[in-house]
């Protein structure tokens, strides 16, 4: 886009330009020989002298359109930013999520354990040992869900940091 700036700015000043013809003249009966050589050169001079409003309006024109091209590129590269940085706000809280989840998968896990010793050894209830089991499941069910999240989470990150993943 700059360069079109420079392009309109030209304009302000005169343009020189040469043209030029070498070759041989040849008519009928005549020979090429040194005799019909020709050459000439022939320099030309323009300006825009008089259309001078058109070419600073030109010069403005670009001058505008380099402006917003580097608008639209701060914007791409704030908006790059700003996903970026969700991307991993959203994966960090993600993993606290499963980390959180996870010790209470633990904790279930220990007192399915214990209610199972509890009953066996005849002083638990069946029913509180199918509760701790249910609750066990139920923490075991959220933690596969909040790692699949995590995974998915990790892939915005992946996206964000330009990273391209194309489905067939």
């Amino acid at each position: 886009r700059t360069a079109e700036i420079g392009v309109a700015t030209a304009d302000l000043y005169p343009n020189v330009s040469i043209s030029g013809f070498l070759g041989f003249l040849s008519g009928p009966g005549l020979s090429l020989g040194s005799d019909t050589k020709s050459w000439s050169i022939a320099p030309s001079l323009s300006w825009q002298a008089a259309d001078l409003g058109s070419v600073r309006s030109r010069i403005r024109q670009a001058e505008a359109s380099s402006q917003m091209a580097l608008a639209e590129f701060e914007q791409q590269v704030f908006n790059a930013i700003n996903e970026m940085q969700l991307a991993l706000n959203s994966y960090n809280l993600s993993r606290e999520q499963q980390l959180s989840t996870e010790l209470q998968w633990q904790a279930s896990s220990k007192a399915v354990e214990i209610s199972r010793e509890r009953y066996d050894a005849g002083t638990g209830e069946f029913l509180d040992l199918l509760d701790s089991e249910r609750e066990l499941l139920r923490s075991r069910d959220q933690l596969a869900q909040l790692q699949q999240q995590s995974f998915i989470r990790l892939v915005e990150i992946y996206r964000s940091f330009g990273g391209g993943i194309q489905l067939i």
